[in-house]
């Protein structure tokens, strides 16, 4: 007979003999998975690549031009989101003033993103392609900085209300500063609209007339052969360092459309 003992030592034996090549195959199959996953995103990158490429040299002028704003625009949301998660005014006012509230931090970086996109739009209007990237990536960010402030703002001051209404008075709360934001804002972009038309410009700014049948009034949304020369494309507009009524119009509409 063999004592329980050694029966008892021979199976703990073999079960510390097993946990290592179970470990194993738990870490294969991970890796497997991981693998996988890596070789179908890499796939999907190279398809979405060659996808891309073949787009943007579409024969057709107006294809080509729409494929091209929407890639721009792709790339200017995740660069925008890149700068905002980077947080270094949101961190430099947090260590300055000392504040603990999330939100009060994303409020200074908000007033300088929106700003900022006015005037180094400003600076670079006599150039169409350095200011339609100026205002894009800055109003992107201004955007973004203030979508985490109004969030922050709603989890702070409507998470606290707790009674058998709740729910309700939640609701009422989160729609209540919607509506202030959404009036805040519309204040915010009619004040800088107002800015921007008493900046010095080499000639007066011309009156913008409501009537959109009207020439030189919609310059921003046309297909590319209704709104520019095809021999000239841009350079109509970035030709000469100075202004004109045109480009002031195209200029203003263009801002008017990042705020």
């Amino acid at each position: 007979q063999v004592p329980m003992d050694d029966v008892q030592k021979d199976s703990n034996d073999d079960s510390v003999e097993k946990a290592p090549m179970k470990k194993y195959q738990e870490t294969q199959k991970l890796e497997k998975a991981l693998a996988t996953g890596l070789a179908a995103m890499f796939l999907g990158v190279v398809f979405l690549a060659g996808f891309i490429s073949f787009i943007l040299a579409y024969p057709d002028d107006q294809v080509r031009y729409y494929c091209v704003r929407i890639a721009s625009s792709t790339v200017v949301i995740f660069l925008a989101i890149t700068i905002e998660y980077a947080a270094f005014l949101s961190t430099l006012v947090e260590k300055i003033t000392g504040w603990t509230d999330e939100w009060k931090t994303k409020v200074l970086p908000l007033f300088f993103y929106w700003f900022l996109t006015l005037f180094v739009s400003y600076k670079v209007r006599h150039s169409h392609v350095n200011m339609v990237a100026a205002k894009s990536v800055l109003s992107h960010v201004a955007a973004f900085v203030a979508i985490y402030l109004i969030s922050d703002v709603m989890y702070k001051y409507t998470s606290e209300i707790g009674d058998k209404e709740a729910s309700k008075r939640r609701l009422a709360a989160r729609f209540g500063v919607l509506i202030g934001f959404g009036i805040f804002f519309w204040i915010l972009r009619v004040l800088t609209m107002q800015l921007l038309y008493r900046l010095p410009y080499d000639c007066p700014f011309p009156e913008r007339s409501s009537d959109d049948s009207e020439p030189g009034h919609a310059l921003v949304h046309e297909a590319p052969g209704e709104q520019y020369n095809s021999e000239e494309g841009h350079e109509s507009l970035d030709a000469g360092k100075k202004d004109s009524p045109q480009s002031l119009l195209h200029f203003a509409e263009e801002m008017e459309e990042a705020f």
